[in-house]
């Protein structure tokens, strides 16, 4: 905890920041906040639907609930603060990658991680003080990762969090359309600094990204809103179970198995199985139209051939 502390304080010097842990951990939270990040967003966030949802009188709530362990949403915290926050929501979001307040195997906090070196790339296109340089460090070659390696030191699994993390924080650099982030990408892209086959890939992406961006606009403009296209289209499905709940599961193993299925070990698949399942976009996702008028997500996750491809059986 002590090295972690002193990495935030660190960049924080460097970069000239104030930390003000304190009143981000007592400010009041406002239900309105609370609720917007409650939800279900199945077209994802914009800036005019984050500053109709929330508006910039609610980030220090949402500094308050990203730091609070028992918050279920933690990824619409960070989403809000992408398309709202300031120099305000740099540090918070510092803390946050330092000290993953809940278990990270939980999808949910699992979008929350990968989101923030995003998000923070988004701060920095806006101009706020400090997220271009942590994005910067975060991604430095042979710097280890920086703050993403404290967050990633959390996991069941560091090197492969890391590995995630870092992709993140160079689509943070492509978001920035910082002219030191171009470089950076560039660096990385071309096969500089020992990158590894998957950093190259990522940052060439990411490159891509930010030449795209650049193209219509200048490092510290605001993005231009996308056309107005209309309400979404939902999908009804037949799934009656939009929800997760605990549900009875047995197996057996084969006598052959040398290696057979434990209560441990089927824990790990399945907990391993809802984090992928978790973190990918699939064609047709299920919408729920919700008696309010809103929509909800499916997410039901499949786990049986999980369990038969790790020697077990339901």
């Amino acid at each position: 905890m002590r090295r972690v502390l002193s990495y935030i304080l660190g960049l924080a010097g460097l970069l000239g920041m104030e930390l003000a842990f304190a009143p981000l951990a007592t400010a009041a939270i406002d239900p309105r906040v609370e609720a917007a990040c409650l939800e279900t967003y199945v077209e994802g966030m914009t800036d005019d639907l984050a500053a109709a949802r929330v508006g910039t009188t609610g980030i220090p709530a949402l500094l308050t609930l990203l730091a609070d362990p028992s918050f279920p949403r933690r990824d619409n915290v960070v989403a809000f603060l992408a398309h709202l926050g300031g120099d305000e929501a740099v540090a918070g979001l510092l803390a946050f990658l330092a000290t993953p307040p809940a278990d990270m195997l939980e999808p949910d906090e699992d979008r929350a991680l990968l989101l923030a070196p995003q998000a923070l790339g988004h701060l920095a296109s806006r101009g706020a003080v400090g997220a271009l340089a942590a994005l910067l460090e975060m991604t430095r070659p042979g710097g280890g990762g920086g703050v993403l390696a404290a967050a990633a030191a959390h996991s069941p699994d560091p090197a492969r969090w890391l590995d995630d993390l870092h992709a993140r924080a160079l689509r943070g650099l492509g978001l920035s359309r910082a002219p030191a982030a171009r470089d950076r990408l560039s660096q990385l892209a071309n096969g500089g600094a020992a990158s590894t086959p998957r950093q190259r890939a990522a940052a060439q992406q990411s490159l891509a990204l930010y030449d795209a961006l650049a193209g219509g606009l200048a490092y510290g403009a605001r993005p231009i809103a996308p056309p107005d296209n209309g309400p979404p289209r939902f999908k009804r499905d037949a799934d009656t179970q939009p929800r997760v709940h605990d549900t009875p599961l047995t197996y057996a193993n084969h006598p052959d198995l040398l290696s057979p299925m434990t209560d441990d070990h089927l824990d790990d698949v399945l907990a391993l199985g809802s984090l992928r399942v978790g973190r990918t976009d699939f064609a047709d996702e299920a919408i729920f139209p919700k008696d309010d008028g809103s929509h909800e997500k499916s997410q039901t996750t499949l786990t049986v051939g999980l369990v038969y491809a790790f020697g077990g059986k339901i």
